[in-house]
């Protein structure tokens, strides 16, 4: 069915919420147009649903698309090895934005050299324009 969700699916909430709200779930396999053995592997975790299938499901269902979906941890911060110094983190930033604004005048550069070079294209297109007339007369 396409392309499947990149988190992990709970399953279980989903047949928490397939129970609670009175429905089959070969009634519900039937709704979303899979096999009841697909849902099946889905509710059991041996399978991860296509992003297509989970929209369906929860529509069936009148949920968020991110019901069942399992939110990964955010990594741990390591801790820094050795302390970092105000100083030189400064110096870096300072280094680091005088070379933005050095790329960006360097682009602008860039850009009116090009400007120019379609500037001089023309003309040498329209100087051979003419000599073409006055070739022809």
């Amino acid at each position: 069915m396409g392309k499947h969700v990149k988190s992990g699916f709970d399953g279980e909430k989903l047949k928490a919420v397939i129970k609670q709200k009175g429905i089959a779930q070969k009634e519900l396999a039937n709704m979303v147009g899979v096999t009841e053995c697909t849902l099946s592997h889905v509710l059991a975790g041996v399978r991860k649903p296509s992003v297509t299938l989970n929209k369906m499901i929860c529509v069936m269902l009148e949920v968020p698309e991110d019901e069942f979906l399992v939110k990964p941890e955010p990594p741990k911060p390591e801790p820094p090895t050795e302390p970092v110094q105000d100083n030189a983190v400064t110096a870096v930033h300072e280094s680091t934005d005088k070379l933005i604004v050095q790329l960006d005048r360097m682009e602008r550069k860039q850009d009116r050299i090009e400007m120019l070079i379609r500037s001089v294209q023309n003309e040498n297109l329209k100087l051979h324009q003419e000599i073409l007339k006055l070739k022809a007369k």
